[in-house]
């Protein structure tokens, strides 16, 4: 991921029902400060803000897919500004020493 601009992220849901919570390499890429482009999907418009820290499009749509690929090869300037996004999000939701220290408090309320 180091080595690229944007990450793309499409996700279906199965055959039986099941979809994805936020799944790690949206946020693996988010937190590398990378655009992203994911889809409309399970938890996943839960951590991707469409247009602020990156682009969703619907489920097994190619074109979608391609459009929102053209558009933001046409608007690089806004890719640092969808990172940060991305990043300051993840940094907030997903620390793992901030949620470990909610973990402990959680444990000491229960002990209490």
């Amino acid at each position: 991921m180091h080595d690229s601009d944007i990450f793309l992220g499409p996700s279906v849901t199965g055959a039986d029902g099941n979809q994805d919570a936020p799944i790690n390499t949206l946020k693996e890429a988010m937190a590398l400060e990378l655009p992203v482009i994911a889809t409309w999907h399970g938890g996943i418009p839960e951590l991707v803000k469409d247009g602020i820290s990156g682009l969703l499009v619907p489920e097994r749509d190619a074109d979608a897919i391609a459009e929102k690929l053209d558009y933001l090869a046409r608007h690089r300037h806004i890719w640092a500004d969808m990172g940060r996004a991305g990043r300051a999000y993840v940094d907030a939701h997903y620390n793992l020493h901030a949620l470990n220290d909610e973990l402990v408090n959680i444990y000491r309320k229960v002990l209490a």
